[in-house]
């Protein structure tokens, strides 16, 4: 019994689950451009430093462009060798059943004890997450906007980001203005219908599989597979919708640069995903590597590689574009002390000043 409970618990609980939900929390819902500055305060990043300690520190681009592609594909890798193993099918029912056949007869039973225990690192994020949400909006009164930021330690609830460090330009930015001459509306607007036949495509990846589900239901393995990439496709394609209607609000009114950061995700997420499906179709045989996977992932990660950094770089430029550079004093706007008119009659001599279009997501 003791082997079996433990064989659960490596093959449940130590899924990719927990980690990828942690990985989109983090790098997409909190922001990798807040976290990147939140560790140039911490650290106190200078701006003169050396090209080998630019290359090799914690800011360094190049551990940027690894979080963007390696790191999910691999989380993503591990995912499908779980619950999509492209040989043996659902590969997680097998270790529930194993892990939970002492606990009771009823295989229902095991698997709902099995289950609760593959979700419930999920369940206590959530849960103390929405605990410490409740505690900092309504017991501590902090802003909406301040609720996920940094903070010095466990007990603060003062934002680390009061210390304000100017914003750097992304290099996708400087590579963009240097190579091309085209404005970013319009490699907002090719990237826009580049996307729209991607959509296509996972809608006919996801019609394609449910009839696949229906001609295959004599084989157990390969419906439960199919049943997990429906609900894969499905989720995909829900929320590359969602991005299109964002990047399309974002072309129209060019005011929140926040509008880009759900495809950054999505398209960043359908990356790996691809990669990951790939890298266990190189790597999962008996008699070797299978080379053409390979050349997928690298056409994949090249192609919508560029397409994030140019997303990236807009949305560096429309939160650029959306506040003033520098603050104005406000008699360089109006001067309040000059006569302007000596025969007018001046019932208020106050300066007039106007709010400053701004970012209110950034």
């Amino acid at each position: 019994m003791g082997t079996s409970f433990s064989t659960l618990l490596q093959y449940v609980s130590q899924s990719s689950i927990t980690q990828l939900f942690l990985f989109i929390t983090v790098f997409f819902i909190y922001g990798w451009y807040n976290l990147d500055n939140d560790v140039r305060i911490m650290i106190n990043t200078r701006n003169n430093r050396s090209l080998i300690a630019f290359l090799l520190s914690a800011t360094s681009p190049l551990y940027t462009i690894l979080l963007f592609t390696s790191v999910p594909a691999l989380l993503v890798a591990k995912l499908v060798s779980v619950f999509d193993l492209l040989i043996g099918g659902m590969d997680i029912e097998k270790h529930i059943d194993y892990g939970t056949a002492f606990i009771s007869p009823s295989k229902m039973l095991n698997r709902f004890f099995g289950y609760l225990i593959l979700l419930g690192p999920a369940a206590i994020i959530t849960i103390f997450a929405s605990v410490s949400f409740y505690i900092n909006v309504f017991l501590y009164r902090m802003p909406w906007g301040t609720i996920m930021d940094a903070t010095t330690d466990w007990t603060s609830h003062t934002s680390l980001r009061q210390t304000t460090i100017p914003k750097l330009a992304p290099i996708s930015h400087h590579i963009f203005t240097s190579f091309l001459n085209i404005s970013y509306r319009t490699a907002l607007f090719i990237i826009f219908i580049a996307e729209i036949f991607i959509g296509i495509i996972l809608f006919f990846l996801f019609v394609g599989n449910v009839f696949y589900i229906r001609l295959a239901n004599n084989s157990a393995n390969i419906a439960a597979a199919g049943n997990f990439r429906t609900i894969l496709f499905l989720s995909l394609l829900t929320f590359h919708i969602l991005s299109l209607i964002e990047l399309r609000w974002a072309l129209k009114k060019w005011d929140h640069s926040s509008r880009l950061t759900m495809y950054i995700a999505v398209a960043t997420m359908e990356m790996a995903f691809l990669n990951g499906y790939m890298w266990i179709a190189a790597v999962n045989h008996s008699w070797g590597l299978n080379y053409q996977p390979f050349l997928v992932i690298f056409v994949n990660t090249f192609i919508r590689g560029i397409m994030i950094a140019i997303v990236i770089a807009i949305r560096w430029n429309i939160a650029e574009m959306s506040h003033p550079t520098r603050t104005r004093d406000a008699t360089e706007i109006y001067d309040a002390t000059a006569d302007l008119d000596n025969d007018a009659d001046h019932d208020d001599d106050a300066p007039t000043i106007y709010e400053m279009r701004r970012d209110i997501f950034t």
